[in-house]
């Protein structure tokens, strides 16, 4: 079976073309393409609970390479899932018909199930995550989602409404940052996270495009899926990260190695988030991962009708 998952996120939009083998619960995925494009989705969503004109236009043009990249993979089962922004628009549907015109089904799905697919694929790439206490951390651009789960068994999940493009649009208005901004801006996410309640990780996997555009920064690389997945980052590190990119114009960081222009102005906010995530788990370290989301949808394709 091969299988197109493609996730629609308020910054971030991907297609993942993969051939699925075996059988749930061990089965795997052979990754035949795997791209990324920043299209901003849920620009001023938070302002206007509405997707934006111009937004919608870096959408459809978005699905309509996806479009032509499916049709040349000869894919069996299409399955688009939107998230935090559509969530939140009132004109969501709109982007359901840009999805239905070029044959790409899109479901709307909410937070919780968001969670725990985003963990399916975050941990496929573990193989001993059965015997693991896991926590992952999605930093999405209008969400995050934290999700713990012990030895395999149920899943602790959380969707909250703090992601790098929100916090940015609401509190990073200054060029550079402001760091009693950044500071205010953190304190605020700390609160919201703490809510998830105490977890006891002996892993944290970070997943989306901020933990593994840092793991390119850090390594002054390029994107490497086999460099990014797995690399170590730490608060410490991350800390010195959003001090280092902060204090730099936002030009000065559209220039920065490793760090795709289009994305240069919400990272240091996505560092925020993810120092406020090993807060919650008082732990100094996470592990990055390139899978997330549309790994977990590809592995679950049957619970897409």
């Amino acid at each position: 079976m091969k299988i197109a998952a493609v996730d629609l996120g308020t910054n971030t939009f991907l297609c993942l073309i993969a051939e699925v083998i075996g059988q749930s619960p061990t089965r795997s995925l052979k990754v035949i393409e795997d791209v990324a494009r920043v299209v901003r989705l849920g620009e001023k969503v938070h302002e206007n609970r509405a997707f934006l004109p111009i937004a919608l236009e870096r959408a459809a043009r978005c699905l309509t390479e996806f479009q032509e990249l499916i049709k040349e993979n000869k894919v069996d089962k299409v399955i688009a899932t939107a998230t935090s922004a559509a969530r939140d628009a009132t004109n969501g549907h709109k982007l359901i018909q840009l999805g239905r015109d070029r044959g790409i089904p899109i479901h709307i799905i909410e937070g919780r199930r968001e969670a725990s697919l985003s963990f399916a694929g975050a941990v496929s790439a573990v193989p001993d995550a059965h015997k693991r206490k896991i926590l992952v951390i999605d930093v999405g651009g209008g969400s995050t989602e934290l999700i713990f789960s012990e030895n395999g068994n149920t899943l602790k999940e959380r969707s909250f409404d703090v992601g790098c493009v929100r916090q940015t649009e609401i509190y990073l208005k200054k060029d550079p940052i402001d760091f009693t901004e950044y500071e205010n801006m953190k304190q605020v996410v700390l609160k919201v996270l703490k809510e998830y309640g105490r977890v006891d990780p002996d892993l944290i996997i970070a997943v989306a495009g901020t933990p593994t555009t840092l793991a390119c920064i850090d390594q002054k690389i390029s994107f490497d899926d086999s460099k990014v997945e797995g690399h170590v980052l730490t608060k410490s590190r991350i800390q010195e990260l959003a001090k280092e990119l902060g204090s730099l114009t936002l030009e000065e960081r559209k220039k920065v190695k490793g760090l795709e222009p289009l994305r240069a102005d919400v990272i240091v906010a996505g560092c925020a988030l993810l120092e406020c995530g090993l807060d919650v788990a008082q732990q100094s370290e996470l592990r990055v991962s390139t899978r997330g989301l549309r790994y977990g949808v590809a592995l679950n394709y049957e619970s897409f009708k």
